[in-house]
């Protein structure tokens, strides 16, 4: 079982990939395939869940057995949630045509494009910010 951890560390530095790029890029298997980690931060937030699928779907198609996509971005609770929160995802909706997702999004999103959460850590509850490690299903 993946065990997720959060951590800082100045020799972490986060790998940025452009959400434009695995939309379109279908080097990108090619580019990074069997990397052990793949980090999206604070991106699939841009994107609606088909959008969000097809970027899902172009790491999927390079990732290895071993692999592990890292997902920093909002896990929206099921009730209560904290106005800033609320606030952003109504921002996303009216500037993107995207959202906020809570835990069982996640967890859909993710199983449609064949791919299973390993663990789950929201790290800021007022902000809802959590990070989620999935695998191959």
């Amino acid at each position: 079982m993946l065990k997720l951890s959060v951590t800082t560390s100045s020799s972490l530095s986060p790998l940025k990939v452009c959400a434009r790029w695995l939309l379109n890029g279908k080097e990108y298997a090619k580019a990074y395939s069997g990397a052990k980690f793949y980090h999206l931060g604070w991106i699939l937030h841009n994107w609606n869940d088909d959008k969000s699928k097809q970027i899902l779907h172009q790491i999927k198609s390079a990732m290895s057995a071993e692999s592990v996509i890292l997902i920093n971005d909002m896990i929206l609770p099921e009730a209560a949630v904290p106005s800033f929160a609320a606030s952003l995802d109504l921002v996303m909706l009216g500037a993107c045509g995207a959202r906020e997702r809570m835990r069982k999004e996640w967890d859909e999103i993710l199983a449609d494009v064949g791919l299973v959460v390993k663990d789950c850590i929201v790290y800021n509850r007022e902000l809802c910010h959590g990070i989620i490690g999935a695998t191959l299903a």
